[in-house]
């Protein structure tokens, strides 16, 4: 699957930290904010996005679409 972060203003956030609890996957965005993962569609997923001088972002949900635009507030 694969998403894409910004912050408030819809900027993207390269180099953002994705990382799922369960798998203990990490990836980081590339250029555009965009991110890939390997999750399968039948289960509950924890994602954890970290960029410096915004926010942590948990994300929890079994729907994989949960995870395609993700947004994080400055600090």
């Amino acid at each position: 699957m694969s998403g894409r972060v910004t912050d408030t203003y819809g900027e993207t956030l390269a180099g953002a930290q994705v990382i799922v609890a369960e798998t203990g996957e990490t990836v980081f965005a590339d250029m555009d904010g965009n991110f890939r993962l390997t999750l399968k569609t039948d289960k509950v997923y924890s994602i954890t996005i970290n960029s410096i001088g915004f926010a942590p972002l948990k994300v929890k949900s079994n729907s994989l679409s949960a995870f395609s635009d993700l947004s994080l507030n400055s600090l």
